[in-house]
């Protein structure tokens, strides 16, 4: 089949996601790590995308040579087989346990991710322990005037250039494990599309566009949403740009390091207002994209509207010229052939993760995608 990507991927190339949590991070061997990768590759898969327990990476800074030396493990256990390496984790979402509930949200995550925070001495008291700068690069709800707190964690603002380029010198240590690709996560704004009201995007918005953001309360209440306001149109658009000179800022740092990386992306919904955002169709560097179908994929009522929604990322990814795929999250063996029979029906890549858990066995399935 001819190459739909200038990073020569092909629709005939398969997709898996690779965990690596406590007992890759602190544990395993280059020997364990290459069995491991000798599953994968026997299940099929061409490209892992990795996947951790320190997804939220901002929050385990103090462990990052620990999870650069798992990685180069990967890399190096991936490569011998052919396999190539595609890095992902959260761009900016850090936990912040201020509350006993967000203590014990932390804990349910670690559980849910086969972590035992046992292994992060001193974790919370190191996230708790926040400077004032680091506060300044939080984004900021509009209506409340607080922090948005997504996920039991906060977001940091991709119009900060002090938490942006701090970011990069940290893909700088990513790089230098050799991977192939790198996914940065998450870049949106929450607060159902109320965020960013923080300092620097005050200012920022008003020098582009000389238009004041209103104070939390009733003011921001009464402007948000309503199109008639130019102030309003303007602040949707300039979001959107800032969301869109991030993946920018990225793809330009690693281009100027003189590398050349697959950018998988995705959204969850396509056919979506952009207030919390930014367009697939627009971003600079995107070499595959795909559709996350979360849990509900397997209920009944839901999987016609992922189908729906493949209709527009089919369109995009032929107008791009890159493949295009849905991203599951079966954990047995039902679940697996359901969602590959939705993705095949849909004319789109598969591939699946069950958030560490036990991967179904994918070998049957790959194997009748090539005859």
């Amino acid at each position: 089949m001819e190459l739909t990507s200038k990073k020569n991927i092909r629709f005939t190339d398969r997709f898996g996601w690779f965990w690596y949590n406590d007992e890759e991070i602190f544990h395993d061997s280059q020997a364990d790590i290459l069995r491991k990768m000798q599953v994968m590759r026997d299940q099929g898969i061409t490209h892992v995308i990795t996947f951790s327990c320190t997804h939220f990476r901002l929050s385990y800074e103090p462990w990052w040579q620990e999870i650069n030396v798992c990685l180069r493990k990967v890399v190096k256990a991936a490569h011998s087989l052919g396999i190539k390496v595609i890095e992902h984790h959260s761009s900016h979402l850090m936990f912040y346990p201020d509350t006993p509930a967000m203590v014990e949200h932390l804990k349910r995550d670690a559980k849910r991710r086969y972590q035992s925070l046992d292994n992060y001495p001193g974790l919370v008291e190191h996230l708790l322990d926040c400077s004032p700068e680091e506060r300044a690069t939080w984004q900021i709800n509009g209506l409340t005037g607080e922090p948005v707190t997504p996920y039991g964690a906060h977001g940091h603002c991709f119009n900060n250039d002090e938490y942006v380029e701090r970011y990069l010198k940290y893909l700088e240590t990513v790089y230098a494990t050799g991977v192939d690709g790198i996914m940065t996560d998450d870049v949106q704004y929450y607060g159902l599309g109320q965020a960013c009201a923080c300092s620097v995007c005050r200012k920022k918005f008003f020098e582009a566009t000389g238009y004041t953001l209103p104070e939390p309360g009733e003011a921001w209440q009464k402007w948000f949403g309503d199109m008639r306001n130019a102030s309003f149109n303007s602040w949707v658009h300039y979001r959107y740009n800032v969301l869109q000179n991030f993946h920018r800022r990225v793809a330009e740092h690693y281009h100027k390091l003189g590398l050349e990386l697959i950018r998988p992306n995705y959204t969850s919904g396509a056919l979506r207002c952009l207030l919390a955002n930014m367009d697939l169709g627009e971003l600079p560097e995107l070499d595959v994209l795909f559709q996350e179908c979360c849990y509900s994929s397997v209920i009944r009522y839901s999987f016609l509207s992922f189908l729906d929604e493949q209709q527009q990322r089919s369109l995009l990814a032929n107008q791009r010229k890159i493949p295009h795929m849905m991203m599951f999250y079966a954990d047995c063996n039902d679940q697996l052939l359901f969602s590959w029979a939705v993705a095949r029906l849909a004319g789109a890549m598969f591939t699946n993760t069950p958030e560490g858990g036990k991967q179904p066995d994918e070998a049957r399935l790959r194997k009748f995608e090539a005859l």
